[in-house]
C-alpha cells in the first residue's frame, strides 16, 4: 500500500505491470511460497529500482 502498487496472483508468467499511474505486480499461482516470494521481490525491484533507467543499476545486477 505505501507504494500504491496492487499485488494479484494469476496462473500466468510473473511481472510488473505499469499503466500511467496504476502499478501492479502479477505472480504466477503455479509457484510454490518461496518461489512466488522470490518472484514478488525480483518484481518489485522493477516498481522501485530501475524501470527505465538501467543504468542506473549495479553493472553486475544487468549482467545477471
Amino acid at each position: 500500500m505505501k507504494y500504491n502498487i496492487f499485488i494479484h496472483y494469476k496462473p500466468m508468467e510473473s511481472r510488473y505491470v505499469r499503466l500511467g499511474k496504476y502499478q501492479e505486480i502479477l505472480l504466477n499461482t503455479s509457484l510454490d511460497s518461496l518461489q512466488q516470494r522470490e518472484q514478488f521481490f525480483h518484481e518489485f525491484c522493477h516498481a522501485i529500482r530501475h524501470v527505465g533507467r538501467q543504468t542506473m543499476m549495479p553493472r553486475a545486477f544487468r549482467e545477471l
